[in-house]
């Protein structure tokens, strides 16, 4: 069957004189299909899988969520492979494109996900193990596995996400129940970030709910010797960890480092769960220097006043031990999450 369409809907993506070549024989059905932005082929044998070539391919997504059940498509029982080149999507060019899609009324998967470009890399984790998706949505449960690395100074996610940063890697193995909960949430996470902001408040989040205690904006503005969090945003310049997050409790054995224009700091300790498989009780210890180039007015007001710093105080040619001893500051976090107690230990 050859066919020329002149105007194809595809996942509102519109195509224009399209040509289609279908050849049918008794282990499969094979197409082709050629035009401008749309190429490739489509080849589905006798047990049903399907594998599409696509190159040379333009494909936006709009308003297309391959995980709700419900969605107008009606993307069940899929079973198929997905190999790319050269596709523009995102504003990016995707060289390299390789993937598996399954699919039934229960469980969605992307499997063995390999992508390569300028701004978006995902593949197998450091242990090598293949990277994937997964939500099963009788449970409400997600998977993520593999190692992801975006760059995002052109913004590629656009209003995808109500978080805004330049730049993510994270090698991770996770599981949680519910997005809105993060319920259960057990693995491994290792991850570096750059130029986080979050203008999403922190109670209406589950994810920044769970981050907020590492809201170093809202600490630094609160350095009395009882520290709180009244900040509504989440702001960070940089971070950086490799933690552990098991049945009862997140153990950061090793540091989670975090910067902020105003602060560097250092996380260690662990978060209990409640019987509700949820993050809770805090037994947190935090190193925090506050840069002293950024905080000039804070040691001015320590070593001399605000009439020093009228009168030419410069401190960054000053090397003393107490400036040292001014600019660190050691906190013990505890209580829970909703409720953090800050206590300023020197």
């Amino acid at each position: 069957i050859k066919l020329k369409i002149k105007q194809l809907d595809f996942f509102n993506n519109i195509y224009f004189d399209q040509i289609f070549e279908i050849n049918f024989s008794s282990d499969e059905t094979e197409s082709f299909f050629y035009g401008n932005n749309l190429n490739g082929s489509l080849r589905i044998d006798s047990s049903g899988f399907t594998r599409i070539d696509v190159f040379d391919t333009k494909f936006e997504f709009k308003d297309l969520n391959i995980f709700d059940s419900n969605n107008s498509f009606k993307l069940n029982d899929m079973n198929l492979r997905f190999v790319g080149k050269n596709i523009h999507t995102l504003n990016d060019v995707f060289q390299n494109v390789d993937f598996y899609f399954l699919k039934n009324k229960t469980v969605t998967t992307i499997d063995n996900i390999k992508i390569s470009s300028k701004n978006l890399n995902i593949g197998p984790s450091s242990k090598n193990e293949k990277a994937f998706i997964s939500y099963n949505n009788d449970s409400d449960m997600y998977k993520i596995r593999g190692s992801f690395e975006l760059d995002n100074q052109e913004n590629l996610l656009g209003n995808l996400l109500n978080y805004d940063f330049e730049y993510l890697f994270s090698d991770v193995n996770i599981q949680w129940i519910s997005a809105s909960h993060l319920k259960n949430l057990e693995g491994r996470i290792r991850f570096k970030i750059k130029d986080l902001e979050s203008n999403t408040s922190l109670l209406d989040s589950a994810l920044l709910s769970a981050l907020k205690i590492f809201n170093l904006n809202a600490l630094v503005s609160n350095l009395g010797d009882q520290a709180s969090f009244n900040s509504s945003k989440l702001i960070i310049s940089r971070a950086e960890g490799d933690f552990y997050i098991g049945q009862n409790r997140a153990l950061l054995t090793k540091p989670i480092k975090l910067e902020t224009p105003e602060a560097k700091m250092s996380w260690t300790g662990e978060i209990l769960k409640n019987n509700n498989g949820l993050m809770d009780q805090l037994d947190l210890s935090l190193n925090m220097r506050l840069k002293v180039s950024e905080n000039i007015p804070w040691y001015a007001a320590i070593f001399g006043g605000i009439p020093a710093l009228a009168g030419g105080f410069v401190l960054e040619n000053i090397i003393d031990e107490r400036v040292d001893d001014a600019s660190t500051f050691k906190f013990k976090i505890t209580g829970s999450i909703d409720d953090p107690k800050i206590i300023r230990l020197n």
